[in-house]
């Protein structure tokens, strides 16, 4: 069975393989939604060895020439910045509890330590090693201490 790559208007693309190899991709596109449909601007095959294993970036994916596939690196900062920012929620979370705690119990060194671990969190999207990543893998490597803990 068949692996093609869809490209697509906005430069992603789309890995579609048939469920047998006499049906054309092309008849497979014919039953998307309309708006699905338009963004379609090319369909070439596409060998299993030229798609990316890993998927941590598959929404960051682009054509690289009309037989495989590259990680844009622009969308993949946004991705992983979007993955950080859902790591930190429950910590905030709990931050927020503390902070309560602390106010109640009228302890303002825990009241700013919470603020301080607040603040980090917050400058986690910042990072600077997410924009100076040049690789797919260094990217996803980019896990700030905060975060870990």
């Amino acid at each position: 069975m068949p692996f093609y790559m869809i490209k697509r208007s906005d430069n992603g693309v789309i890995i579609m393989q048939t469920a047998a190899d006499d049906i054309a991709p092309e008849d497979c596109v014919a039953k998307w939604a309309p708006d699905q449909q338009a963004l379609v601007v090319s369909i070439h095959p596409i060998e299993l060895a030229d798609i990316p294993t890993d998927r941590y970036f598959r929404n960051a994916w682009k054509p690289k020439g009309d037989d495989a596939v590259e990680v844009d690196m622009p969308r993949a900062r946004d991705i992983h910045r979007d993955v950080l920012r859902r790591m930190r929620a429950p910590l905030f979370e709990s931050a927020d509890v503390d902070y309560v705690k602390a106010d109640e119990a009228g302890d303002e060194l825990a009241k700013q330590a919470v603020r301080e671990y607040k603040q980090e969190l917050r400058d986690v999207p910042q990072d600077p090693r997410i924009d100076a990543a040049q690789t797919p893998e260094e990217l996803k490597a980019v896990i700030p201490d905060v975060l870990k803990t």
